[in-house]
């Protein structure tokens, strides 16, 4: 005979009593409450690649408590600057590319995000500003 309702309950009763679900309601009340704020790291730009500065974030990354991947900042091309940007390390990376239509100083560019973790952009020149605000993906799993 079980030693206690929990014991004799099938198994999809047990892990309603798991523990884990008792973490993952605490980081939701973490989250919703302020209390967990996102934990950002700045990216290493490649050469001729530099952070546009003044009232933007710098370029980098984080990571929400679902494994959503957050970008941020904006950045400006310099003379000869060449793709990739910056690269993503593991754990931060898609698991397919995506393709992001961003705003810049002089119309919209594209930011490409590989499995690799490369990410560049197209359709800028010299000068060019583009904005990583609002880039959000789910990381490789």
């Amino acid at each position: 005979m079980a030693k206690n309702a929990i014991e004799a309950a099938p198994s999809s009763i047990k892990d309603l009593t798991n523990t884990s679900w008792i973490k993952w309601f605490a980081k939701i009340g973490e989250i919703l409450s302020g209390k967990r704020p996102l934990q950002w790291t700045d990216a290493t730009l490649n050469a001729n690649w530099s952070n546009t500065g003044g009232a933007f974030a710098n370029v980098g990354y984080a990571m929400t408590w679902d494994g959503m991947i957050c970008l941020r900042g904006r950045i400006t091309a310099g003379a000869g600057a060449a793709n990739p940007v910056f690269t993503l390390p593991p754990g931060f990376r898609p698991l397919n590319t995506v393709v992001f239509s961003v705003r810049g100083n002089v119309g919209y560019s594209t930011v490409s995000i590989l499995s690799s973790g490369s990410v560049s952009v197209s359709n800028t020149t010299s000068t060019d500003t583009t904005q990583f605000d609002g880039v959000l993906f789910y990381r490789e799993q």
